[in-house]
């Protein structure tokens, strides 16, 4: 009981500390480990970089991974959604849902796996065989075709809010059987209970060979199927399986290029035979690989041009047990030769993914030039190393070109993670980045350009995103070719480059830019797409914006703000200044946002873009805000008021969210209520309606519908893909014309200053007092206070009905 709950609290404290924990079975031999990942909020795919990056550490000799997947949709909107997850050993996976486009020289990964899962329910996935290390899992949200592109051209909101948490249960195996190289060792094999081994596979190593003998039946053949694989699952695609039956008295299995620098395992199966129950058997293991070739022939290779078929470097095998002498299989002797690692500099230390690997120099130094003669009768090879985090998140770009114009024949350099390519097959470079310089099919000629001579160089690329951590093994080799396949007289000379980059040698092209992105300890670079693109380099273009359309929308969406102008000369000729600055405000910011946010090519950005987003919505509201309170019938005192205090609430709201509904219509339907207020109260003291009937019908009906009609254009379809330039540059024109129909006629405030404090009874005072004879001669004082409503002359005439027609005629 004590000892229980001892193992369960040291397991709570592992999983804790560690994020796994660990529940043995000794019956079966096998043990789980559990592996805990919060991968918080999960990212809704756009394009390469929009992904949740979960990273997991799969143990050693694991035979399966089960991950259980549990999504959280938080924004509740009941929509159902597709989840993507894709796996990748040692690497940031690739992920293009939608097929897009590849750009040129590009080599996608062909070790990843990817599922497919909705989003209301939790998932279980299992890998069959996980390799030990770190594996990496994106997760994205998928949308419908429509909503991404719409988000890509114009930045739509895809809506939804989600997260992810994933457990995985790791099954490891823990018993075993290690197969030394070299020894014979005798095994015994049950029927029903297969027999593994493990052996390590070291670096350089071209193919391994697996032999059985001394099958231990009274048959002629030996019953027993032998696999081979990279991992302990059954089901794992790298097994090749060999039936001992079909081979005499030895049954060999011999693989080329194994991955290296790990552990391979190797299953021993009895097959169902009448009246054989167990066998007995021999089992030996052997390796070829390369080894430093003698420093002469070395520098031979790597400067001298002149080597001759007929003199083969000689140095030693890896140590182990020579197949080839027991006549196994494994040929092509020598297999090949290498010439030590590459040397790495970095180009700049403020800036990652930015290195090269070149050769070393006598001082210590590293030159990114790499010279390289190619044999014909061996392969050659060069290792480098991806370093994990640092290297992994960039594209590796591996450049070969052939230095030697006259040299006829086919060179293939193959790049490959932990796998050595091998004499005879190095042309299919399976798993691995195939550069092929073909001289015969472009003939390494000179072409003739404007009476000038030109040399066609005959190069090849090869960018990998996102390469996986590990060594990394150059192999080349050299095929001559006259009237066909023939040996070389001569060997070629290539030249070499290979360098860690961003987003690749192009960039992201003229629609894309490249980024940066760093999820807990993992930092990669990809590029942002705008105005449509998609891909790896920005470079589909099926549903991208041309710069015809997107210079036609720059021009619609910042030239429809003058539109504004006459609103501006009206106000500042009514003497309505601060309105006419509002106005000036609001068109002059709005112009300049457009320029800034309507396209990444034709793009002018006079300051920050929030800055400017800021100001575009600030002085929108601020115009109409203003407008309603310069039209409603309120004293200046307050009208001040209102409006300071108004623009202050209008840039708090913008400041905390500039999309929010409410918040755009507060101060729009305070300024209303004001606006309405203020002519109900002037229509009672009348008691007639205020405005006058002929100004509804003339100015602000006409100016209602136009704005009414502006708003329903912009907010029905100005989200439409093809539309919006045209949509939004209307409801420009109509929001900045109307203020011509609504805005008030000049003299308007001080008409209500002097409306307040001058009556009838005033005027009939003032006229009935004697004054003196000049005075008698200027324009009286009260006359100018009845006729400043020329707009309403319905005033005038009743002011002047209470006054007796002596004073009236002396008025007049």
């Amino acid at each position: 009981m004590v000892h229980g709950l001892t193992e369960t609290l040291l397991t709570v404290v592992c999983l804790l500390v560690c994020g796994q924990a660990t529940a043995q079975n000794a019956n079966t031999g096998l043990r789980k480990v559990y592996e805990w990942v919060h991968g918080g909020l999960l990212y809704q795919y756009a394009q390469d970089s929009s992904f949740t990056l979960l990273v997991f550490n799969v143990p050693f000799r694991a035979v399966k991974a089960d991950f259980e997947v549990h999504v959280q949709d938080t924004s509740n909107d009941g929509i159902k959604r597709t989840l993507l997850l894709s796996l990748r050993h040692g690497s940031i996976p690739v992920l293009q849902p939608y097929n897009e486009s590849v750009p040129a020289s590009f080599v996608m990964p062909e070790d990843q796996e990817s599922h497919h899962l909705d989003t209301n329910n939790s998932h279980n996935i299992i890998s069959e065989a996980p390799a030990p290390g770190r594996l990496y899992m994106a997760a994205s949200i998928l949308n419908p075709l429509n909503n991404v592109v719409e988000y890509l051209r114009w930045g739509d909101d895809m809506g939804g809010s989600f997260q992810i948490n994933v457990r995985a249960i790791y099954t490891v195996r823990t018993a075993v059987k290690s197969l030394p190289a070299g020894d014979v060792s005798t095994s015994n094999v049950v029927t029903g209970e297969a027999q593994t081994f493990g052996f390590m596979v070291p670096a350089f190593t071209t193919a391994y060979s697996i032999v059985v003998s001394n099958c231990g039946t009274n048959g002629s053949s030996c019953p027993v199927t032998m696999t081979t694989s990279e991992s302990l699952s059954v089901s794992d695609q790298s097994a090749v399986s060999v039936d001992c039956r079909q081979q005499a008295e030895r049954c060999v299995l011999t693989r080329v290029s194994p991955k290296v620098e790990g552990e391979s395992f190797v299953t021993f199966s009895l097959d169902d035979v009448k009246g054989i129950e167990n066998v007995t058997f021999d089992v030996s293991f052997s390796m070829l690989g390369c080894s430093a070739v003698a420093i002469p022939y070395a520098e031979r290779l790597m400067t001298d041009n002149g080597v001759e078929k007929n003199q083969p470097p000689q140095y030693k095998y890896l140590t182990g047990y020579d197949v080839n002498e027991a006549g196994y299989g494994v040929t092509d002797s020598p297999s090949c030769v290498n010439l030590g690692p590459l040397g790495r500099y970095s180009k700049s230390s403020d800036s990652v993914f930015n290195a090269f690997f070149g050769m070393w120099t006598t001082e210590g130094d590293v030159v990114p030039e790499i010279a390289l003669v190619v044999p014909d009768f061996s392969v050659e090879v060069r290792t480098f190393t991806i370093q994990d985090s640092v290297d992994t998140g960039g594209i590796l770009s591996i450049l070969a070109r052939v230095a030697d114009d006259d040299w006829k024949g086919v060179i293939w350099v193959c790049a490959m993670a932990q796998r050595v390519g091998h004499n005879g097959s190095l042309s299919e470079c399976q798993d691995g980045a195939l550069l092929t310089l073909n001289t015969t099919a472009t003939t390494n000629t000179s072409a003739e350009h404007d009476g000038v001579n030109e040399i066609v160089e005959v190069m090849d690329e090869a960018l990998l995103p996102f390469p996986v951590a590990g060594t990394w093994y150059l192999t080349m080799q050299s095929q001559c070719l006259g009237s066909g396949p023939e040996p070389c007289g001569v060997l070629p000379m290539i030249e070499l480059t290979v360098t860690m980059q961003q987003c690749g040698p192009r960039g992201c092209g003229d629609y894309g830019t490249c980024q940066q992105y760093l999820q807990g300890t993992e930092l990669y670079a990809s590029c942002e797409c705008h105005s449509g693109y998609r891909g790896l380099g920005c470079n589909d273009g099926t549903y991208g914006l041309s710069k015809g359309k997107q210079m036609t929308a720059v021009y619609l969406l910042t030239l429809s703000n003058l539109a504004f102008i006459p609103a501006i000369v009206l106000a500042l000729y009514r003497r309505f200044y601060t309105l006419a600055a509002v106005f000036f405000f609001n068109s002059f910011f709005s112009a300049f946002y457009h320029a800034c946010d309507t396209s990444k090519v034709y793009q002018l950005c006079i300051m920050n873009y929030g800055t400017l987003a800021f100001c575009d919505f600030f002085g929108s509201l601020l115009s109409f805000y203003s407008l309603f309170l310069t039209m409603a019938r309120i004293s200046d005192t307050l009208r001040t008021f209102l409006l300071m205090s108004g623009a202050l609430i209008i840039s708090v709201f913008v400041t905390e969210d500039r999309h929010n509904e409410a918040f755009q219509l507060t101060p729009l339907f305070v300024s209303g209520i004001v606006l309405v207020v203020s002519w109900v109260r002037e229509t009672r003291l009348r008691g007639k309606l205020y405005p006058s009937k002929g100004r509804y019908l003339r100015l602000l009906l006409p100016g209602v519908v136009l704005a009414v009609t502006g708003i329903g254009v912009n907010y029905g379809l100005m989200w439409h893909q093809s539309t919006y330039q045209f949509t939004h540059s209307f409801w420009h024109f109509a929001l900045m014309v109307t203020p011509l129909f609504l805005m008030p006629p000049r003299g308007w405030h001080s008409e209500v200053k002097r409306g307040l404090s001058v009556s009838a009874q005033d005027i009939i005072r003032t006229g009935m007092q004697p004054e003196p004879r000049q005075q008698q001669q200027q324009p009286l004082p009260c006359r100018q206070s009845v006729n400043i409503d020329h707009d309403e002359p319905a005033m005038f005439d009743a002011s002047m009905n209470s006054i007796s027609s002596d004073d009236r005629n002396r008025l007049i």
